[in-house]
């Protein structure tokens, strides 16, 4: 049992309650920020190399003004800065922990950060060209919401960049998702679905594996369980205009 799911088991907390949920992932930020805090961030580099083809291809859809929610340790927004068509002054990632942007500010780039939740962005109308949500819709309460804000803070015909784990339910068979963190998962036409009712024209659409079969914790009625999933992890990729 991970270090999260024993503080979720023990203070008793519910993830779709609001204040618990604000309250596991701040804990959870802390639990992330020493490890990143102990390797330097190198190590990440070293255990996660599949993750480069999704960094990549995200940043590869950036330009102009560049806002990252749920940007955690901020290594992805700081690779930002080295693309070509962003405004380097204005890359600004955003994140609930406070001990994961502290990490974030490690980096040392002209990156801003502040602390804030998706659903309710301290920015203006119309902002930004680009808004990226790497690994953050399967966490939200509210999905509604949070693309609500992303499309505000968007200049018009703006981009937003969506990756997220695809159909975890699915090829995890009847077993409960892998993460404790992640609330649901996503179809393609689920997350284009939810992108075209906010008034996003997707233009981009796909998915990819990352990753070996892991091993992982879930709880049910009788106690906490252990399984192998044999199955590579597959993201969906998805990018959107605002129209």
């Amino acid at each position: 049992m991970s270090e999260v799911e024993e503080y979720i088991k023990s203070k008793g907390l519910n993830l779709r309650n609001r204040n618990d949920n604000i309250e596991v992932y701040r804990f959870a930020g802390k639990i992330e920020a020493e490890k990143w805090w102990k390797t330097d961030g190198v190590q990440y580099l070293y255990d996660f190399p599949e993750q480069h083809r999704r960094i990549d291809w995200i940043i590869s859809m950036l330009y102009g003004a560049v806002l990252d929610v749920g940007c955690g340790n901020g290594m992805m927004t700081n690779f930002t800065v080295a693309q070509t068509y962003v405004n380097k002054d204005r890359i600004i990632g955003i994140d609930p922990s406070g001990d994961l942007l502290k990490f974030a500010h490690h980096w040392k780039t002209q990156t801003q950060f502040i602390h804030a939740i998706g659903e309710n962005l301290p920015l203006q109308d119309g902002a930004f060209d680009c808004v990226v949500l790497a690994e953050v819709l399967e966490h939200v309460l509210e999905p509604d919401l949070l693309i609500d804000e992303c499309k505000r803070v968007l200049k018009r015909m703006g981009t937003i960049v969506v990756t997220t784990p695809l159909d975890e339910e699915k090829w995890l068979v009847s077993a409960p998702l892998p993460n404790p963190l992640h609330l649901r998962s996503y179809t393609k036409m689920e997350v284009h679905g939810l992108l075209s009712k906010h008034g996003f024209k997707t233009f981009a659409l796909e998915s990819g594996q990352i990753g070996e079969p892991f091993t992982y914790t879930y709880h049910t009625p009788e106690g906490w369980k252990e399984k192998l999933c044999q199955t590579r992890v597959t993201f969906i990729y998805a990018a959107g205009i605002k129209i």
